[in-house]
């Protein structure tokens, strides 16, 4: 897409840094509030919120170290010339 826009040297870059996240039910939480869907969950009640970080928590062990959660976090950088 980049070439028929008339970019040249395209290149792309797979990045993969480790994120680490402390706290994990309480970040878990400011996650989940962030998201877009975050006002409809809080608007659902705490119960609702607490469920929902549970089975989000419950869902990523296979990221646990300790305490911490570490996920891979993976993006592609592309830059280009135009020409």
């Amino acid at each position: 897409m980049l070439n028929q826009a008339h970019f040249n040297n395209v290149t792309i870059d797979d990045i993969s840094v480790d994120r680490s996240i402390k706290d994990v039910f309480q970040n878990m939480r400011k996650e989940i509030l962030g998201h877009p869907a975050g006002p409809q969950v809080q608007e659902a009640g705490e119960d609702i919120l607490q469920a929902i970080v549970e089975d989000v928590i419950e869902a990523c062990t296979s990221f646990r170290v300790g305490e911490d959660l570490i996920v891979p976090q993976r993006v592609f950088l592309i830059s280009a010339k135009a020409t």
